[in-house]
């Protein structure tokens, strides 16, 4: 689930950055900013979801898991 997770976060990354290249709005008025604003907040989310389902940080957080069993909390 994490692969599609990923691959879908690259996927609209790519085409919400193509869409606010190509479509760039005309920012002397209230709708360009705003729609400028959506797209970044766009980008934002795909970033996010980027780095939460990237590949090779599943090891490092499946270990911190099974360490973190064994801790006793005072």
């Amino acid at each position: 689930m994490k692969t599609f997770g990923f691959i879908t976060s690259v996927i609209a990354f790519f085409v919400s950055l193509f869409f606010a290249i190509i479509d760039f709005p005309d920012l002397s008025n209230s709708n360009g900013i705003i729609y400028l604003s959506i797209q970044f907040i766009l980008i934002l989310i795909c970033i996010t979801g980027i780095i939460i389902n990237m590949p090779s940080l599943s090891g490092i957080f499946k270990k911190n898991k099974k360490n973190n069993k064994y801790n006793m909390h005072i």
